[in-house]
């Protein structure tokens, strides 16, 4: 059998709060855990299941196998209707879709990803020639959770030797000069300076930057000094 239909159970309870479904390896495998990855894994989990299994044990059960996509689509719609889902008041499963094939995460034919590809170009885009304010998005902040799957999707990729040099060659002299909108700017006229004082000398100044040329150090390491991460070596304090 290829496909399985699969649930979690709280032990606290004895309820069931999770269906789903999963694909068995190409491979053999050494344990129920290699078989029934899916059912397994806490990786790609909701908010809510996560919050669930942080405070509650919980089991895997195996309902259902079978060799067509299908069957176990239609079986899957079948178990969520008969526990019900939380975020509809009528049971007390936290999937977010009723299953099936047109669930949130299956995967679509690539004629159909080609179809909406064609529906969505050009004017009949909702975000067709918006730019910053005018955008639907502008302002909008991502969630952590997004910002984590951003984060797995891109740790460990390297970019290569000609990418960096085009990123590079793209940037000289974007931010250089006047070009920089802090060029001219010092002290108390750039927004991020924190002003600094010698408790030695009670001399103040208007930047790490000006305190670190003061006694000839990096701006990196008397800036280290001052969050905390290894013992200030210098006099030098924040102002308030």
């Amino acid at each position: 059998m290829k496909y399985y239909v699969y649930r979690h159970v709280r032990l606290d309870k004895n309820e069931v709060f999770y269906i789903g479904i999963g694909t068995k390896p190409n491979r053999d495998y050494e344990s129920i855990k290699g078989e029934y990855t899916r059912a397994y894994t806490t990786v790609g989990r909701n908010k809510s299941w996560n919050n669930i299994i942080k405070h509650h044990k919980y089991k895997i059960e195996i309902l259902f196998e079978s060799n067509y996509k299908e069957e176990i689509w239609e079986k899957e719609i079948e178990f969520i209707k008969l526990y019900g889902r939380k975020d509809k008041g009528n049971g007390t499963l936290i999937n977010k879709a009723n299953g099936g094939k047109t669930a949130v995460g299956r995967i679509h034919s690539k004629e159909w990803r080609e179809r909406q590809s064609k529906r969505m170009k050009g004017v009949n885009n909702p975000n067709f020639n918006k730019r910053n304010e005018n955008s639907h998005n502008f302002g909008k902040k991502k969630s952590q959770y997004i910002k984590d799957k951003i984060g797995d999707a891109n740790r460990g990729k390297k970019v290569s030797k000609e990418g960096c040099e085009n990123m590079r060659k793209s940037q000289i002299g974007k931010h250089k000069g006047e070009l920089n909108h802090m060029f001219g700017k010092t002290g108390k006229q750039c927004p991020s300076a924190k002003s600094v004082i010698d408790s030695k000398t009670k001399k103040v100044f208007a930047s790490i930057k000006q305190a670190a040329e003061y006694l000839g150090i990096p701006k990196t390491r008397l800036a280290a000094y001052l969050r905390g991460d290894y013992p200030n070596k210098t006099t030098i304090n924040y102002l308030n």
